[in-house]
């Protein structure tokens, strides 16, 4: 059912609502900024999700249920868990308040992804549509072929930009002060921890719910950025990033239920801007239908392909940014 809902009900019902074009009124920015009912709302969800996933594996691995069952009520946590959780830990990672980002590292380390907070802020951010962000999906690559390039070789950014952190203030990359290795501990006790608890049964149920939120989050990061690649404008130096490099999704419910996600091109323009303040770039390209649906698209190569490609194909042409050689392209795979 909850996979139904998100990924069927809810683009179907996005499609009989107007889309959401409201943008914050002029002058209120600095006054929205300060509010802090909106950041309040977003903490005081991270309790719960930690509180429910640790009750639903416990309740799940229990139960006197068969091993479907066990396997569909994991899924379906990591569904939730991809949705709402990593959403929720993408706004607090690029907060600068202590309690926020650590708020939002807590979510990612009950979804076993703690390096994304490093990779996303200090990585993708900076290199998106060039050929060192491995969040960049390149022109007719499957997303079959996408998931696993991207999720080993945003582990292998995250270790980069932090050894190169450490480099400049004089640290070696194995040391304390090494934020991967700090998380990586606080995450392996916390499987050990679960494993004491419900012990391999548990274990296997919490990778199912990892597998099944890192493969939504990813699927999503792979509609956001596809074939949008910066222009190559001297050998190892590319075009400014812009509005045009990212796909959005104006679908109002959806972005009612994923804190304005879709706005996509002002979060890169402004990384620190509150979900609340985002706003509609109309020189940002825009998906065809809400996230739901297209990430069930991601999923089937050869409608992506029809529908995405002559998409990208006609950015290009309108840009003519010289972006074709900026990434190497996959062919496309029927």
């Amino acid at each position: 059912m909850p996979w139904v809902l998100a990924l069927v009900l809810l683009p179907i019902a996005d499609m009989l609502v107007s889309v959401d074009g409201y943008d914050p009124p002029t002058g209120s920015e600095p006054r929205e900024a300060r509010r802090s009912a909106f950041t309040w709302l977003i903490l005081a969800y991270v309790p719960v999700q930690l509180g429910l996933t640790a009750y639903v594996l416990w309740a799940d691995a229990t139960a006197p249920v068969g091993a479907l069952d066990r396997i569909g009520i994991a899924t379906a946590l990591g569904l939730a868990n991809g949705a709402i959780g990593f959403t929720l830990a993408h706004e607090l990672v690029h907060r600068t308040a202590i309690l926020e980002k650590a708020a939002g590292r807590a979510l990612l380390l009950s979804l076993a992804y703690p390096h994304w907070a490093i990779e996303h802020v200090r990585g993708h951010h900076r290199y998106v549509g060039t050929p060192r962000d491995p969040a960049t999906a390149r022109f007719g690559e499957s997303f079959l072929r996408f998931w696993p390039r991207t999720v080993f070789g945003q582990m292998a950014s995250a270790w980069r930009l932090e050894a190169e952190r450490l480099r400049k203030i004089g640290r070696p990359a194995w040391s304390a002060g090494n934020e991967i290795l700090r998380m990586g501990a606080i995450e392996i006790a916390l499987l050990a921890g679960l494993a004491a608890w419900l012990g391999p049964l548990g274990l296997g149920l919490f990778t199912v719910q990892v597998v099944t939120a890192v493969a939504l989050l990813e699927a999503t990061n792979y509609c956001q950025h596809y074939g949008l690649v910066r222009g190559e404008i001297a050998p190892g130096r590319f075009e400014p990033q812009a509005p045009r490099h990212s796909w959005n999704s104006y679908r109002r419910l959806t972005n009612y239920y994923l804190i304005e996600l879709g706005r996509h091109s002002d979060h890169h323009a402004q990384p620190g801007r509150p979900y609340q303040l985002l706003r509609h770039l109309d020189e940002g390209p825009e998906l065809p239908w809400s996230y739901g649906l297209m990430v069930t698209l991601a999923f089937l190569p050869p409608l992506w392909f029809r529908i995405m490609n002559p998409r990208v194909i006609a950015w290009r042409a309108k840009w003519d940014t010289g972006a074709g050689a900026a990434l190497p392209e996959a062919r496309a795979e029927a």
